[in-house]
């Protein structure tokens, strides 16, 4: 994987916090010291059952000397209490189209193994390899979030030589990088989820229809009393190069903050949809994705019509606490805090409204 240096040392600073340390397994610094770093980036850290998570590995030879046979190895993640396992989806590893390789350790666990080969000496805090590798985390049969329950470790290893009879296989670090994420159980087919305010994905694929599963949502089965609002966003498109392939999101509903406009009975909507290569935390402590005017985020609200008041109705939408409702896109498409393509009350006994958004990026909505 050939890299630009300035590419490099900005991807670096998407992993600074996070676990990077100078390692001297063996030997002396000269011959052995490699920087490196592993976590779930972009992640997210708490994925919905069924979706993605994206995990970066970045190493540095910062030795005096070559190092050979260098390879990434990590987990595959499971469940540790019910040893139920990811599925591998892609990676930028340049072995086997990106699949590199899996094995069965004598243990009876599988590994993922990505063989980069000769790594000359490099500069320390510009990562020589940069590794994202994505998985499609399990959808468990308990109805409740599962907390820090997916783990893996990983860790690159490097042989240098047959006359290096006492260690030939050092590893960076030796007891490599543990991590761990939460699994929320807001899929659409598990009605008894508890887990009814949050989702959260990395999406390497666009979605093809917004009313329906989309990219990412939150539990779709609305009670006014329990659930009363749902959201599901549609990525129109995912960029990708050769270090990150897709993008994280999540969603986070929750009540209404003081200032908001809107019904403050309804609450509000977080969504993130961070830029290439970040991701998602805090409201406005992370770059969100543009995806422009032209072919805009596609957000679907669904909220119970028991929740309001008697006499009331949703006619305005709010973005980033800002008093003045979204135009209608029939009038202003490219307004550019985005624009309101639809508010719609269903017929019978149980009355749903649907709110359709079109916006260039992420943010927080009231209604």
């Amino acid at each position: 994987m050939k890299l630009g240096w300035r590419r490099q040392l900005a991807l670096l600073c998407v992993a600074a916090g996070a676990a990077i340390a100078i390692l001297v397994p063996g030997g002396t610094a000269a011959t052995r010291s490699a920087e490196v770093f592993f976590d779930a980036v972009p992640g997210p850290g708490a994925v919905t059952y069924g979706e993605n998570i994206a995990y970066r590995a970045t190493f540095t030879n910062t030795s005096g000397s070559n190092f050979t046979h260098v390879t990434f190895r990590m987990d595959v993640p499971k469940v540790t209490a019910s040893n139920v396992e990811a599925s591998f989806v892609d990676s930028t590893c340049p072995v086997n189209g990106g699949a590199g390789e899996t094995v069965t350790l004598s243990n009876g666990t599988h590994e993922w193994r990505c063989d980069f080969g000769t790594v000359r000496a490099g500069t320390s805090g510009v990562p020589q390899l940069i590794l994202s590798v994505v998985w499609q985390v399990p959808t468990l049969a308990q109805p409740g979030d599962c907390g820090n329950c997916l783990v893996t470790n990983g860790r690159f290893t490097a042989k240098e030589g047959t006359n290096d009879v006492s260690d030939p296989n050092d590893a960076f670090p030796p007891s490599g990088y543990t991590v761990a994420a939460t699994l929320l159980a807001a899929e659409s087919n598990t009605v008894n989820s508890t887990d009814t305010t949050r989702a959260g994905g990395y999406e390497i694929d666009p979605c093809a229809d917004p009313l329906g599963a989309g990219s990412l949502r939150t539990k779709p089965t609305l009670d006014a009393s329990g659930n009363p609002v749902s959201t599901t966003i549609c990525l129109p498109s995912v960029p990708s190069n050769d270090v990150d392939l897709g993008l994280a999101s999540t969603i986070l509903e929750g009540p209404s903050q003081s200032g908001n406009p809107g019904h403050a009975v309804l609450g509000r909507s977080d969504v993130c949809v961070a830029a290439l290569g970040e991701n998602c935390g805090a409201f406005g402590t992370y770059p969100p994705h543009d995806f422009g005017t032209t072919t805009p985020l596609t957000l679907v609200f669904r909220i119970t019509d028991a929740t309001l008041g008697k006499g009331e109705s949703i006619t305005q939408v709010f973005h980033n606490g800002n008093p003045t409702p979204l135009p209608s896109c029939s009038t202003n498409p490219t307004n550019a805090n985005g624009c309101v393509q639809s508010i719609n009350l269903s017929n019978g006994k149980v009355k749903i409204w649907t709110i359709v958004v079109k916006s260039r990026t992420n943010g927080f909505y009231n209604w």
